[in-house]
């Protein structure tokens, strides 16, 4: 059978530079008025306005996954034929799928919902990329669909959340990884779903978790400027620019209740506080300095008793 050619990535209706352009707050009025027309998420997918990450470019999807797995391999060596897990894969599997490409034996996408649209032609620029980069290229022959490629890699889609994840056996996962998504793991589900994470965690297993604290509206703290309740609240958290708002430090908590200790592998900071204490909601006010200014941070936990304690940001 002659594979299908590699199908070109369609431009958004609405370029990023355009986004850029529009100011925070108008961003959310937009979103909340937009976000109550009858139309499916295919459409604003298409829009760029209401998408889960750039995962359905091969090109994009390969270079992640080049980051992290490497990564966490140079801190706990990943077995032959490793088990991983990537949390929010979002618009495709193809950042799942590249895992084959470093020797993953089974692979698992985990969401909250089926977002991801992977097709064949997709996969192909993926293989395209994995065998330029010198990695294990997928096994693509006579295969008529992208649900036969993904069968044969041993990659299972989980677009049920909590449910989804609590239904694996435990101690079965040797990598738990996943890039700007547990910002927007809803608050309530935070500390349950690193707990479920810690349960699948192998003793010898990592997470390696990118963090973005950023509002992803205008790259700011705008989102603190907002009561917990309004901004929690069905009209604001359904609105597609939802974050949970959690604190590095609160982050941080969270897996240690787990009994995962964290290192911090990278953090980035601003120099100053990027919108105003002043401005900020009274329930965020007091955060520390140090809270206030990480931008972003990459983690990477492991049980408590197979790592360091917490390792402070540089």
């Amino acid at each position: 059978m002659q594979a299908p050619r590699p199908r070109a990535i369609r431009p958004s209706i609405l370029p990023d530079r355009l986004k850029a352009a529009v100011p925070w707050w108008a961003k959310i009025a937009l979103k909340i008025v937009l976000s109550h027309l009858p139309l499916g998420y295919g459409f604003w997918a298409r829009a760029n306005l209401f998408r889960h990450g750039t995962m359905d470019d091969p090109t994009a999807a390969l270079a992640t996954s080049r980051v992290y797995h490497p990564e966490a391999s140079a801190r706990a060596p990943l077995p032959s034929g490793f088990a991983v897990l990537e949390l929010g894969p979002g618009d495709s599997l193809l950042a799942s799928a590249a895992a084959w490409g470093f020797g993953a034996g089974r692979i698992v996408a985990s969401d909250i919902g089926a977002f991801a649209t992977t097709t064949l032609p997709m996969l192909l620029r993926l293989d395209s990329g994995l065998r330029a980069a010198g990695l294990r290229p997928l096994p693509l022959e006579g295969a008529a669909t992208a649900e036969e490629v993904l069968e044969r890699i041993g990659l299972e889609y989980r677009p049920n959340g909590l449910v989804g994840l609590s239904a694996l056996p435990a101690a079965s996962v040797d990598l738990i990884w996943s890039n700007a998504v547990l910002e927007h793991v809803r608050r309530d589900d935070f500390a349950p779903t690193i707990a479920a994470c810690a349960r699948l965690l192998k003793p010898s297993g990592v997470m390696l978790q990118g963090m973005d604290f950023r509002d992803h509206l205008g790259g700011a703290l705008n989102n603190l400027r907002f009561s917990p309740a309004l901004w929690e609240s069905p009209l604001f958290a359904n609105a597609g620019f939802h974050t949970n708002r959690l604190s590095p430090s609160e982050v941080v908590a969270a897996f240690e209740v787990a009994g995962l200790a964290v290192e911090f592998v990278s953090v980035e900071r601003w120099q100053t506080i990027p919108t105003p204490r002043e401005k900020l909601d009274p329930a965020f006010r007091d955060r520390s300095e140090a809270d206030l200014t990480t931008r972003g941070v990459k983690l990477l936990a492991r049980h408590a008793r197979a790592g360091p304690e917490v390792v402070a940001p540089p």
